[in-house]
């Protein structure tokens, strides 16, 4: 068991779902990768984009060996290299829960069903909802208009 759970680390859930998944768990055939979910204690499936798998088979083929896990590092080394980069990037430091929050905001904004957002970050129904009540104006206008619930009137 990957005991680096990639969505959980305390009470956040980074956005980074490399750390600590054993290579065995990764299935390319059906785009899914097997993970242990510490706060719940139990197995469930994430499902990363395409390009994510894509990415992550050429690095594996351009190993002699296949390593036990995708990147034998762990959560606090992520955390450690993103908080590094982003000072020096952008003058500030980026947190596992910003990471996980803009997943989850623009998740909620690109109108991605919640069922896959709920899937990929181990949460319930009622925080995702959390984040689509607090979507800036003007998302919510877009939503508005763009699937009334009355549809205009054909003449």
């Amino acid at each position: 068991m990957g005991k680096f759970q990639p969505t959980k680390l305390g009470n956040f859930k980074p956005a980074l779902t490399v750390v600590g998944i054993r290579t065995s768990e990764i299935d390319f055939d059906r785009g899914l990768i097997k993970i242990w979910d510490e706060k719940k204690d139990r197995w469930r499936l994430i499902m990363p984009t395409l390009d994510s798998l894509s990415a992550i088979k050429k690095y594996l083929n351009s190993l002699n060996k296949q390593p036990q896990y995708l990147f034998p590092i762990s959560a606090k080394t992520i955390e450690r290299i993103i908080q590094k980069y982003s000072k020096q990037a952008l003058g500030f430091v980026i947190s596992w829960h910003s990471l996980r929050t803009t997943y989850v905001t623009r998740s909620v904004e690109l109108e991605q069903s919640p069922a896959v957002v709920m899937a990929n970050t181990g949460d319930s129904l009622a925080t995702i909802l959390k984040y689509c009540t607090k979507l800036p104006e003007v998302v919510m206008r877009r939503f508005v208009e763009s699937k009334p619930v009355i549809p205009e009137e054909r003449v």
